[in-house]
């Protein structure tokens, strides 16, 4: 049965926003950690990731916070997934 266009769209701009508004959790996630990477080293740490790694964690950690977003807004799908594996990850 050929889907209807109208019923489609009340899926597809959920899923969009959903999508804009988790990408915009991750950027700002990111920028912040990349402003304060002390603070993000001492946040690692507090997470249970050793001293000497807490750092390259705090250096990490944006630029996969970035291609979690880049992801989000060009393959929703491996965007999704990436996003759900940080979340556990750092849960």
């Amino acid at each position: 049965m050929p889907r209807q266009t109208g019923q489609t769209h009340h899926v597809e701009f959920p899923a969009a926003l959903a999508r804009i508004v988790l990408s915009l959790v991750f950027l700002a996630a990111a920028v912040l950690k990349v402003r304060d990477r002390a603070g993000a080293a001492e946040g690692a740490k507090s997470l249970g990731v050793p001293g000497s790694a807490a750092s390259v964690v705090a250096v990490a950690l944006p630029v996969v916070e970035i291609t979690v977003v880049a992801l989000l807004l060009a393959l929703p799908v491996p965007g999704a997934i990436a996003a759900i594996a940080l979340l556990v990850a750092f849960s």
